[in-house]
């Protein structure tokens, strides 16, 4: 079996899909343009509209852009930051 790629980083998935969504090519020609296969583009343009709220689905991140986990005090009352260091 071969071995799987590494994921693509956030931006690189950002620009692709800023690139689709503002060009009049089509997402085939622009995936392969950057070397990716179309299905995988047209994958990350629907989780874009989803995180946007402009498709319903589930969305990976929250709309304010922070970590719901992050933003919740732990138990000993704290925050994510650490201010006796």
């Amino acid at each position: 079996m071969p071995p799987t790629k590494p994921p693509y980083p956030p931006e690189f998935r950002r620009e692709a899909v800023q690139l689709a969504q503002n060009t009049d090519r089509s997402i085939a020609q622009v995936a392969r343009d950057l070397g990716i296969s179309d299905q995988t583009l047209r994958n990350w343009i629907k989780q874009a509209d989803v995180d946007a709220g402009r498709r319903v689905g589930r969305a990976l991140r929250p709309a304010h852009g922070r970590c719901r986990a992050s933003a919740a005090p732990s138990p000993t009352g704290r925050t994510g930051s650490r201010s006796d260091t």
